[in-house]
């Protein structure tokens, strides 16, 4: 290892052993059920929504609930793992709401992007606080505050053992960030698409909050998914993961270890991949 690799493990807390290797972890075990051929098995995408970061479900951002995640989140990189994150924006905005009183769905989809860089910046300075390098790349131009999005220069920067937060979707209207956490996940050569929920641990088969009686799955096919309309992501996400094998944790977020253990691989809310199985 040279000088400056080794002075940037150092200043993300890890020790030599946990670095990072070159081609970002690649020829290390992947974790079961999370095996995808050709990318990196400790690089993951984790997709958080908008309305994790105002802790009640309200407007804004709840300090606290940043702090948290962030907390978890620095706490897996110093463990060596990659990891790149999409934030929603729905604690700032709902276009959906505005879409319905008559608002054009192409503005109201471009203000939202606006609205998931606020979070990704909130998410960057408590992640700095935390002692982690961390990026902010957009898909909308915006440099004084963030870098364009370039995959290479992120994975690069992943590599470095920085996390990188990609914001402002995919930069063009009617897309969701669910769909985008999908194409980053791929482009970037993560290992899975880790969706931390609010308040719900997993895939059901009715909404919990609604039926005492849901059952939660462990493991489930994308067909499946999509068959029994199940809303895991939107359907054009879910079909990016089926056609590219790759594969997608459902968890509750807020609870504490929950982001260590999705990246170990461990038994955690609800896996969806091609065979419906953990092993």
């Amino acid at each position: 290892m040279d000088a400056g690799a080794e002075g940037a493990d150092k200043a993300a807390g890890r020790s030599a052993d946990q670095a990072p290797d070159q081609a970002g972890g690649r020829g290390r075990a992947a974790p079961a059920g999370l095996a995808r051929a050709g990318v990196a098995p400790r690089r993951f995408l984790l997709k958080l929504s908008g309305e994790a970061f105002s802790g009640g479900g309200g407007l804004g951002v709840d300090p606290d609930v940043v702090h948290t995640i962030a907390r978890e989140i620095a706490a897996v990189v110093r463990d060596g793992y990659e990891i790149a994150v999409v934030l929603g924006g729905g604690n700032f905005f709902r276009g959906a709401e505005l879409q319905q009183r008559g608002m054009d769905r192409a503005r109201s989809d471009y203000m939202g992007m606006l609205g998931t860089v606020m979070n990704c910046l909130a998410l960057q300075d408590f992640l700095e606080k935390e002692g982690i390098e961390t990026r902010v790349q957009t898909a909308i131009t915006m440099g004084q505050v963030a870098e364009p999005y370039i995959p290479l220069r992120a994975i690069r920067h992943l590599e470095k053992g920085r996390v990188v937060i990609f914001g402002a979707g995919m930069g063009m209207p009617y897309f969701s960030t669910d769909t985008t956490a999908a194409q980053r996940a791929l482009e970037i050569d993560a290992a899975a698409m880790l969706m931390g929920k609010n308040g719900v641990d997993g895939v059901y088969d009715s909404d919990p909050k609604h039926n005492p009686d849901a059952v939660r799955f462990d493991a489930l096919e994308y067909g499946e998914v999509i068959a029994r309309d199940l809303r895991v992501a939107d359907l054009t996400a879910i079909t990016l993961c089926q056609d590219n094998k790759l594969p997608i944790v459902v968890f509750e977020l807020l609870a504490e270890g929950n982001i260590a253990r999705a990246v170990r691989g461990e038994k955690i809310g609800t896996l969806v991949n091609d065979h419906g199985t953990r092993a």
